[in-house]
């Protein structure tokens, strides 16, 4: 997959818990997140539970993006529900989908699993059918956020699960699915562990030299990376999550603590990076830490938004941000072509009679027709032919301002 060099996306975690999932919470935050200049909200789920699909459309009708994640239960197989449950989430608009909580974790897992057996063999058994499943409903699954201080190492999970799909024959299953990474940047400068692994070689599992920079800073995802494309030969699409700084964080003493001035610098910053695009891996969007959190809830201290009705720094100081932008009268974008249809990448997804009927379908709408995206960026109109087209183009295609349509092939 391609590197993309369109802007990520800004986003923020919603409650941790399952209490605000009404329409009319949402009749409070869809304005305040799009007065923040937001595209996506991180769900926290479960896969015994499902999320009320009407809350879902409600977000997906306003153009903000949910990124579920169903981390709050034991890693275990799930039920007999989970058709039920993603074909829910299918009819709401969901795109992406990250199942199970971090399996590098040993509190993730019921019991004594973590002991019986090897944590990434095991998470081998339990996750790609489920994977399997979400991609059967034309949603992206996303490989979970590993935890970067976890009981085994993160970095050494993620090659041994990815290698280990491509033992078992599952590299087409690995080659499509999104990865959820912290960019988190704890109480370090924003450019920690810049450069990646070649940089630092002398970083070990559990042990960074005084001299050197690990991959427990903003810049991790480029660690990450590192180990995707040198297992798999290509990037996976990123999903940022805890991005930026939180209050009160001090993992590392030799930096001051987080306070609410700094957190509103650090994270100004983190979205002007994701404006401009700096990113040498496809960055889909960077999601803040949190917006709010009901009393007496462990992450309170850490809210955007606090129960006495203030908000921290950073509120005012990206509505200002988004308000500046949106009353910038940005020029006029000429699009050389008025309609293109994007042929699937794969060609042969499409059968024999579906490509028959492409020639009427030419004749009618009389657009361009080709299988190049960027070719498909200078249209204003951009039909995406195939059952179940790749979510991370019609992205691309948006940021780029074209209207995307789909069109199924059993409707030519």
């Amino acid at each position: 997959m391609m590197t993309m060099k369109a802007p990520a996306g800004l986003g923020i975690h919603y409650y941790c818990d399952d209490r605000h999932f009404r329409l009319k919470d949402l009749d409070l935050w869809v304005p305040e997140l799009q007065s923040l200049g937001f595209r996506w909200l991180v769900i926290s789920g479960s896969l015994a539970c499902a999320i009320p699909e009407a809350f879902l459309k409600r977000l997906v009708d306003a153009e903000i993006e949910p990124v579920l994640l169903l981390d709050r239960d034991p890693i275990t197989a799930p039920s007999e529900i989970l058709p039920w449950m993603l074909r829910s989430y299918r009819r709401a608009g969901v795109r992406f989908v990250a199942p199970f909580a971090a399996p590098n974790t040993d509190t993730s897992w019921p019991g004594a699993d973590w002991q019986n057996a090897s944590p990434v063999d095991q998470f081998l058994q339990i996750f790609p059918p489920v994977a399997e499943a979400i991609l059967a409903e034309g949603m992206t699954p996303v490989f979970p956020m590993l935890d970067p201080n976890g009981s085994y190492w993160s970095l050494a999970y993620l090659e041994a699960f990815l290698a280990g799909l491509d033992l078992r024959g599952k590299g087409d299953l690995a080659r499509k699915l999104a990865l959820a990474v912290s960019f988190s940047a704890y109480n370090r400068p924003l450019d920690w562990g810049a450069g990646g692994p070649s940089r630092w070689p002398n970083v070990q599992p559990y042990m960074t030299p005084p001299d050197s920079q690990d991959h427990l800073g903003f810049q991790g995802y480029l660690w990450v990376d590192d180990i995707v494309r040198r297992t798999l030969g290509e990037s996976l699409p990123l999903i940022g999550l805890k991005a930026g700084a939180t209050v009160g964080d001090l993992t590392d003493p030799q930096y001051p603590p987080v306070d609410p001035i700094r957190q509103a610098d650090v994270n100004l910053q983190v979205a002007q990076i994701a404006t401009g695009s700096r990113f040498s891996a496809p960055v889909l969007c960077l999601c803040y830490w949190l917006l709010a959190a009901d009393e007496g809830d462990p992450t309170a201290s850490e809210a955007w938004y606090r129960n006495d009705g203030s908000t921290l720094p950073i509120v005012d100081s990206l509505k200002r941000r988004s308000l500046s932008k949106n009353l910038q009268h940005a020029p006029v974008s000429q699009k050389s072509l008025r309609h293109y249809l994007l042929l699937p990448q794969d060609p042969v997804s499409i059968s024999g009679h579906a490509w028959e009927s492409v020639r009427n379908y030419l004749l009618a709408f009389q657009p361009v027709c080709g299988f190049s995206i960027d070719e498909a960026c200078q249209a204003e109109k951009v039909t995406i032919l195939g059952d179940f087209p790749s979510t991370i183009t019609a992205l691309r295609l948006r940021d780029c301002g074209c209207r995307v349509e789909y069109l199924a092939a059993d409707r030519l």
